[in-house]
């Protein structure tokens, strides 16, 4: 029930009629105690600290919000923080990545189905991890096996300038969110 809730945002993200059909079965059957739990959670202080550095690595080029959240405790943050750029006006796309894990995980957000988030994801993954999703929402995997740092900082250009060039925004000049 609360993965079709957030997945689709409360159904105003590329909602199918089985997501519908399934949110009413289930409906009847949640605990809504157990589901406000879920929803809002009690948060760590490195959430926090995590959440702050996204804010501060945010870089705007045009209408597309790059971050580079480093080192995260848990992956899961790097999809939240893309969910959260897309709030700022203006925002057509953003991508979050971080490392966890020994793995480099990604998420890309966009703001329309026809933008095709998911087909881009996997051209940013390309022989080199994994990769997939839908028209508004995606997300990858890239295995670091051990690299160096300067390695990982170039793999990590490497798939932010395929992002930029598959977006066509290799012309625009990053800036900081947060000056």
């Amino acid at each position: 029930f609360y993965g079709i809730k957030s997945d689709t945002l409360d159904f105003r993200r590329e909602a199918t009629e089985a997501d519908r059909r399934i949110f009413l079965t289930l409906y009847p059957k949640i605990n809504p105690k157990l589901l406000a739990k879920i929803e809002y959670p009690r948060l760590p202080k490195y959430y926090f600290r995590e959440f702050n550095r996204a804010l501060e690595e945010a870089v705007i080029h045009k209408d597309a919000v790059i971050c580079d959240l480093g080192l995260v405790k848990n992956p899961d943050m790097i999809a939240e923080m893309a969910d959260f750029f897309m709030k700022i006006e203006g925002v057509n796309w953003t991508f979050c990545l971080g490392e966890f894990s020994n793995e480099l995980y990604f998420s890309l957000r966009a703001s329309r189905p026809s933008l095709k988030a998911g087909n881009i994801s996997k051209r940013l993954a390309r022989n080199i991890g994994f990769a997939g999703g839908h028209g508004m929402m995606a997300g990858g995997r890239i295995p670091l096996n051990s690299l160096s740092a300067r390695l990982k900082e170039q793999l990590k250009e490497k798939v932010t300038h395929r992002l930029l060039k598959a977006i066509n925004r290799t012309d625009a000049k990053g800036t900081k969110l947060i000056e």
